[in-house]
């Protein structure tokens, strides 16, 4: 995926996937961006879709793709995105969070709190099939 930056349609440069994901993350999180957000989730980049997975204006579409994303590092900072959680399908969730420990710990780190009752009892339910004491003692204390 080529991506160029353009100045009033006269002076464009390339952006290297190097540099996009360091602009992408200084990009101002509203929806002025989302159509740019959501054009750029199917980057190849897993750095640029980690940055991605972290916005709050992105189509439920891309939300789920990131779920689905090949990289534990995207899906991992997805799980600490209540915008992401709150709207991605119930089955998603659970198969987010039985498929590796580091995303489930994310989760928790951040809270259940603003998640509704259906969601919280499908995370907690995939959060119950590890053994990991942090994990456990997190569970405990909410």
């Amino acid at each position: 995926m080529k991506v160029t930056l353009s100045v009033d349609h006269k002076t464009a440069i390339e952006i290297s996937h190097k540099s996009l994901d360091v602009l992408i993350g200084f990009l101002d999180d509203d929806s002025a961006h989302a159509e740019l957000f959501d054009t750029l989730v199917s980057h190849p980049s897993s750095r640029v879709r980690i940055e991605l997975a972290a916005k709050e204006h992105l189509s439920v579409e891309s939300y789920e793709r990131l779920a689905h994303d090949a990289s534990v590092e995207v899906v991992q900072r997805l799980a600490g995105n209540m915008v992401a959680l709150k709207s991605l399908a119930l089955a998603t969730l659970k198969v987010m969070f039985e498929r590796d420990i580091s995303i489930a710990s994310e989760l928790l780190h951040w809270g259940l709190d603003e998640l509704d009752p259906q969601r919280k009892k499908t995370v907690l339910s995939a959060l119950g099939k590890y053994d990991d004491p942090a994990i456990l003692d997190a569970l405990e204390n909410l």
